[in-house]
């Protein structure tokens, strides 16, 4: 009766009153399953994260497969972004068979955190059929995906959606994405030429223009980005293609204006793409070596770890500037990240002799 009493106090949103009463019955009652998950919850509500997980784990070690607790449990760790312990609970509450699609979703995340994607994918397969399969489910997977940058996965399952919901251009747009960051750019083509919905879009026309300049078809791409720009001229990934098709043009000056001019358009000026190029202009184009250097350092900075060509041009410009300590330093975090890379693997020998003579 008291703990029937207890409930009734949190619907009241009397959270305070029902922890008091709870703590007031006999030892044997307030340390059941029941009074220890109300008592959770009521703690939880008024911000003692810490009193509503002891609750919550002496309440399981009653009961295990409690799917109230293990779910309890799973989301707060998932708003802790303690993703393992999370994916324990979630995972537990799946094998109950109590999961709800919400459940899925969360140990789907969790596990794509946890750089589990083959697991991963099949929760999602889990929390789109929990979902009935509808356009809503299939978007947030998706932007799932995008997020933990799964471009392969994304593009399957981006692929499946635009072949059942055929009168929306999103998921075109989100096969698209996944092709391009794949290096694929016929097949992103494919996808929105496939999609009348999808051409229509100014992200659309945003893909096409990168696809046409990345398969050296110059007035195709500038066909794009005119689309693009003639309705918004302040358009910043439009205008930094403008530039990258007037630089691979050999416009490097007008390259270098429309850059610079991007900087004006976002009032905190960080957009990692505008200062790749710019230092590219300068690396390339000129002897300003430290212009070179103070772009890419943000770019890398602002992207936590860029691209391989970003920490070649770092180092390269630190070794160009007598900097042996920095490009020392650059080479190394450059390894870190790229342990593969023949490219970066190039420069040892200009780090180490550099080193020497010095």
């Amino acid at each position: 009766m008291n703990i029937q009493a207890a409930r009734i106090l949190i619907k009241s949103s009397k959270y305070n009153d029902a922890i008091e009463l709870i703590d007031r019955l006999s030892e044997q009652e307030k340390n059941s399953k029941e009074a220890l998950f109300i008592r959770g919850c009521a703690h939880q509500a008024t911000g003692n994260i810490r009193a509503a997980e002891k609750d919550w784990q002496n309440a399981i070690k009653q009961d295990g497969n409690d799917p109230a607790l293990l779910s309890n449990l799973g989301r707060l760790y998932y708003d802790e972004k303690k993703y393992r312990n999370a994916a324990k609970y979630f995972s537990l509450l799946a094998n109950s068979g109590h999961a709800s699609h919400e459940s899925w979703y969360y140990l789907a995340e969790c596990l794509l955190n946890l750089n589990l994607v083959d697991q991963g994918c099949k929760a999602i397969g889990q929390y789109l059929k929990a979902s009935n399969l509808n356009e809503e489910a299939f978007n947030k997977a998706c932007r799932l995906l995008q997020e933990y940058h799964k471009d392969k996965e994304l593009a399957l399952l981006s692929a499946k959606a635009a072949n059942i919901f055929t009168n929306t251009a999103t998921f075109a747009i989100y096969q698209a994405k996944a092709y391009i960051k794949l290096s694929l750019y016929e097949n992103a083509e494919k996808c929105l030429l496939g999609n009348p919905s999808a051409q229509k879009t100014v992200t659309g026309s945003l893909y096409m223009a990168i696809c046409r300049l990345r398969l050296n078809d110059y007035r195709g791409s500038e066909k794009y980005i005119t689309q693009i720009l003639s309705k918004d001229p302040n358009h910043m990934t439009g205008n930094i293609l403008l530039g990258q098709l007037n630089y691979l043009q050999g416009n490097c000056e007008r390259a270098l204006a429309t850059w610079n001019r991007t900087l004006n358009i976002r009032q905190n000026n960080q957009h990692p793409e505008t200062f790749f190029w710019l230092a590219k202009y300068y690396y390339e184009n000129t002897n300003e070596s430290k212009k070179a250097i103070d772009f890419i350092s943000k770019e890398i900075r602002i992207t936590e770890g860029a691209r391989e060509e970003s920490h070649c041009i770092l180092i390269t410009s630190l070794l160009t500037i007598s900097d042996l300590k920095g490009a020392k330093k650059a080479f190394s975090v450059a390894k870190f990240r790229f342990p593969c890379s023949m490219q970066i693997e190039s420069l040892r020998s200009y780090v180490e002799e550099s080193s020497q003579i010095n």
